[in-house]
């Protein structure tokens, strides 16, 4: 669970997104096919829950009493909103028009009373759905699209709208994916709420070693929805980046050139393992006073120590087996993961290999860093925050001692490698902090 998208008391119609939950592949708008008041939010954000746990208390009948449709002292329908189907229908790409519920959704929630009610939503595209949001226009049951998915030409056509306006305004809230140009190949990036004839700051988002911008689904969620301007990047040999045999000091060059496609405002620059080091090495390298502020979660460069039986661990993995016993190293508390997750990690492991094992000789060997970023974070005019997770097991939380005085350090109790992923809220609220700060 990641973000409310409603408070209690507030009232709803068929096709709102409620929340956002993040699965291992992706982050998931959870809609209602109906109108309503959400009463009571019966999970927190950061919990993990399971596909068939309700997630909310809902009155419909209150509704509908507030609208003047039924009499105010109808018997009320109060239904409990889950939505594992709709999440395990994402899980499998599934194209189909309509999702029912579990047998969670017709639970009463007082007494022993039971509704066995089927509750159908129409699948809409993001976009279909923030042109619904900002213009009023409602749903349709069925569309245009595969399937009879309802996509953004529908509710246009609907309106009787400009298509290039509502684009426009839709694109606002959506994630983008493209492949930025270098000098030295292209690199992918994600990003939402970027705006070319912006000035406004920029959170940059670089992964660490095995991972790709996937690995900040939850955060980059989060900031996406406060409507900041977020890129996430797939470094080098990584994900859908293309870029081979590369040193650190060449993926720093392509990032610097990648970095300066976007707008020309300030950018936090964010790095988590060897992505921490990177963004360290850039904020030293790019031009004065493009860079407002550095984040770094659990750094390589402040120490010696190192977890190589956690990297070759992975580069020679042979099995599901073998990469979900490494992979449960991150973090203190794992997310849930896929069997079809650990496969696709694999097959890019190895497809990799070679150009996996000479980032990771450059990172470490025989279990000592091969990297320094020390006297980089005490020259630089910026504004520093370290966070990291007091039970890492991948490097020595109390490298983060080693930072200069100046630095702002978080020292999180029950947290691992991941902070992203283990505490968000906290990561987040800082991130938004930063961007604020600098604008």
């Amino acid at each position: 669970m990641i973000a409310w998208r409603k408070s209690e008391g507030e009232s709803f119609l068929a096709g709102d997104v409620l929340l956002e939950v993040e699965t291992d592949k992706a982050i998931v708008e959870v809609p209602v096919s109906y109108d309503g008041v959400l009463k009571e939010q019966l999970v927190h954000i950061d919990q993990m829950i399971e596909f068939d746990q309700p997630l909310a208390m809902v009155d419909v009948d209150a509704f509908m009493v507030q609208k003047g449709t039924v009499d105010s002292d109808q018997t009320t329908a109060e239904k409990v909103a889950g939505v594992s189907s709709q999440i395990a229908s994402i899980r499998r790409g599934s194209e189909g028009t309509l999702f029912t519920g579990t047998s969670e959704i017709g639970k009463a929630v007082s007494g022993d009373e039971q509704y066995n009610t089927l509750i159908a939503r129409t699948l809409a595209s993001p976009a279909a759905r923030s042109f619904a949001k900002a213009s009023g226009v409602r749903i349709p049951p069925s569309g245009s699209g595969v399937g009879g998915r309802v996509v953004l030409r529908d509710l246009e056509r609907i309106a009787g709208a400009s298509h290039t306006e509502h684009r426009r305004v839709a694109a606002t809230s959506i994630a983008q994916e493209r492949m930025v140009s270098t000098a030295l190949g292209e690199m992918f990036m994600r990003s939402v709420n970027i705006s070319e004839s912006s000035s406004s700051t920029t959170i940059v988002l670089l992964h660490g070693i095995f991972g790709n911008a996937d690995t900040w689904a939850g955060i980059f969620g989060r900031l996406g929805s406060a409507g900041q301007a977020v890129a996430a990047f797939d470094l080098p040999a990584h994900g859908r980046s293309p870029l081979s045999g590369m040193s650190i000091a060449n993926m720093t060059t392509a990032l610097k050139e990648a970095i300066s496609r976007l707008p020309s405002g300030p950018k936090v620059l964010v790095g988590h393992s060897l992505g921490g080091a990177i963004a360290a090495l850039l904020a030293q390298q790019m031009p004065k006073g493009s860079v407002s502020s550095l984040v770094l979660l659990a750094p390589a460069g402040l120490g010696t120590e190192i977890n190589q039986g956690f990297i070759d661990g992975l580069l020679n993995s042979g099995s599901e087996i073998v990469v979900r016993r490494e992979l449960a190293k991150l973090a203190n508390q794992l997310p849930a993961i896929s069997d079809e997750f650990l496969s696709n990690l694999m097959s890019k492991i190895q497809s990799g290999e070679k150009d996996l094992r000479f980032m990771a000789r450059e990172l470490c060997q025989d279990g000592v860093q091969q990297i320094d970023i020390r006297g980089v974070l005490e020259e630089l005019p910026v504004p520093v925050t370290v966070f990291w997770g007091r039970q890492d097991q991948i490097i020595p939380w109390r490298h983060a001692l080693n930072a200069p005085a100046k630095t702002a350090l978080h020292l999180i109790a029950g947290v691992g490698h991941m902070p992203q992923w283990e505490c968000q809220g906290l990561v987040g609220d800082r991130l938004l902090q930063a961007a604020l700060i600098s604008s």
